[in-house]
């Protein structure tokens, strides 16, 4: 009969990766089962996004149903739905259909009824007398959360140790950036190899979580700063491969930082372990006055606790590249050994610095100082003309008595005549 109606057995069998089950059928009866095979897709057991559930929320307590659709006599989609039942790994449902063409979906739910699987792609196939076995190839796709506007969670900066010493903590500061609202996980691990490598390595982990911070808030973001140690064994040797992260509890997802550290070795000193810096003293700046266009200059200083330090003499402008400068030094006899002096000269009268360098051993190791030259001339200079001194005209004897008599000419009256007494005048006395 062309409108038989068929009992169909449908099985949701959970198959990680059979995206593409083809049709099955056989020449059998009408009266027989149809199987159905529905695959979930990957365990998603490596999840980079946040999740509402996976398959283990499926299989305790969950649920799965399945959809299915078809045209009616009025021409218009019919969609039918049937709750499967768990049979040891697999899911199944009794079905009576009549034959035609009908549209497969399904959904799986929590314990909670909460939806957290859906039908990647809706799977038609025909139903024909033919038809006894039927596979459908329907992948389940996990249901993201909605974590939008929720950034992924990223390491500004980390400071780390340069060696380590056995049997001390390691201490990692950290500064995170993160959704203002999401809580952060940071942990820091490292391995510790087996000293005499014939027994396990050692695993050495920490964690701390977002929610014992007080973070700078700013807009949507959250920056949270704080230190993070690892108690590295008292035998633990050689280099270590330290992991720092971050993950976001939203997102499910975070970032990662690998280094490594060595182990501080033992340094013992010799003669070499401390090398003094001389120091400059007594630094000039001398500007002959009598040469007012002078582009020149002499420097002078002494050195002071030099142990066998080279020096050298430098001068550089502040901005104006076009101009140069020379520095020559005055290695004449006439200044001692720890004396140094020269002559600066600058194209240009603008402002630099005249630095003075001290080397030791190649260059391993060196120390500047450095001194501010003004722009034009270092010392402004003007010239001025005296006054004489004051003029005296009388002439003036001194008694015993220390009383002081004028014997000839007039006070504050110049001149050259002769005469007794005022008649008489003087130019000098």
């Amino acid at each position: 009969m062309k409108n038989a109606l068929y009992l169909l057995l449908m099985s949701l069998f959970v198959l990680a990766g059979c995206n593409n089950q083809s049709l099955e059928s056989t020449e059998q009866s009408v009266s027989r089962t149809h199987q159905v095979k529905i695959s979930l897709g990957d365990d998603f057991s490596s999840r980079s996004h946040r999740y509402k559930g996976n398959y283990d929320d499926v299989s305790n307590g969950g649920s799965v149903v399945l959809y299915y659709a078809f045209q009616s006599a009025d021409n218009t989609t019919v969609e039918l739905s049937s709750n499967m039942s768990p049979s040891g790994g697999n899911w199944t449902v009794d079905l009576t259909l009549a034959t035609g063409e009908y549209t497969f979906r399904a959904e799986a739910f929590n314990s909670g009824k909460v939806k957290i699987f859906d039908t990647d792609t809706a799977r038609t196939f025909q139903i024909t007398t033919a038809t006894t076995n039927l596979s459908l190839g329907l992948q389940l796709n996990p249901i993201l959360e909605d974590v939008s506007g929720t950034p992924m969670p990223i390491i500004t900066q980390l400071s780390k140790p340069s060696g380590y010493f056995p049997g001390t903590k390691m201490k990692i500061g950290f500064t995170v950036k993160g959704g203002h609202d999401d809580q952060l996980n940071f942990f820091t691990n490292t391995v510790i190899p087996a000293p005499d490598n014939s027994s396990d390595a050692q695993n050495v982990n920490n964690y701390s979580n977002s929610t014992d911070l007080s973070p700078s808030i700013s807009d949507n973001f959250s920056t949270y700063q704080d230190n993070i140690t690892l108690d590295i064994p008292a035998d633990a040797t050689g280099p270590l491969t330290v992991v720092f992260g971050v993950d976001s509890e939203t997102l499910q997802s975070g970032s990662y930082l690998q280094f490594k550290v060595d182990q501080a070795v033992g340094v013992k000193s010799d003669n070499s372990t401390l090398v003094f810096v001389p120091t400059v003293d007594k630094f000039k700046l001398t500007f002959n006055a009598d040469e007012s266009s002078s582009n020149s200059l002499k420097y002078s200083f002494e050195i002071e606790g030099n142990q066998g330090f080279n020096d050298n003499v430098s001068f550089q402008f502040d901005s104006n590249a076009s101009a140069f400068a020379t520095v020559t030094p005055d290695n004449s006899s006439n200044y001692g050994s720890n004396e140094r002096a020269g002559i600066l000269y600058r194209s240009v009268l603008s402002p630099g610095k005249l630095k003075i360098t001290f080397t030791k051993n190649g260059g391993q190791f060196s120390y500047s100082y450095e001194y501010d030259v003004p722009g034009g001339s270092t010392t402004e200079v003007n010239t001025y003309i005296p006054s004489p001194p004051h003029e005296h005209h009388p002439v003036a004897t001194e008694f015993d008595d220390y009383m002081v008599s004028t014997l000839a000419g007039q006070a504050g009256v110049g001149g050259s005549a002769d005469g007794q007494g005022t008649a008489a005048s003087f130019h000098i006395p």
